[in-house]
């Protein structure tokens, strides 16, 4: 069996948690489906971005495998480099993806509110989307820190060497 990230994993059950969240909301004491087509459009949407991100992840994954368990390959400082570019471009992926989903749920559900549409309706839908900027949020930062311990090991190295 092929171990690999499970950062694409992850995302996936993330996206698709808020997704039947979004979907299906519980409202007065039955769950109610809430689902149009903008809403399916954007779903669409992240999906995409998730898997743009588990993308990136995968080469900076790949890039790790192959300098620190495949001990026949050296990792120079460009590979450092090159890990710390694809951590760059899936942190702001996921952030752009997160506020993005946050902004857009928002604006779909107030076009759509009912003016005689209860607080915890409100409520509950400002929570998704808090929730969603949350998730981004939270793996960016993990993120970051794996980013700050690589760029401290390349500060290590000189230009020619390996490690």
């Amino acid at each position: 069996m092929k171990k690999g990230p499970y950062v694409e994993g992850i995302l996936g059950i993330m996206f698709l948690l808020t997704s039947l969240i979004m979907g299906y909301k519980y409202v007065g004491g039955y769950f109610v489906n809430f689902i149009d087509y903008p809403s399916l459009i954007l779903l669409c949407f992240l999906l995409l971005i998730s898997l743009y991100a588990g993308n990136q992840l995968r080469y900076f994954a790949q890039a790790i495998k192959n300098a620190f368990i495949k001990s026949s390959k050296e990792i120079s400082k460009s590979d450092i480099k090159r890990m710390e570019y694809s951590i760059d471009y899936a942190i702001k992926v996921l952030m752009f993806g997160g506020m993005f989903f946050a902004v857009i749920y928002l604006f779909t559900f107030f076009q759509n509110l009912p003016a005689s549409a209860d607080y915890e309706i409100v409520l509950i839908n400002v929570a998704i989307a808090f929730l969603s900027v949350f998730w981004s949020l939270f793996f960016s930062l993990f993120l970051v820190q794996i980013k700050g311990r690589i760029h401290n090991l390349s500060n290590h190295l000189g230009d020619g060497e390996t490690l």
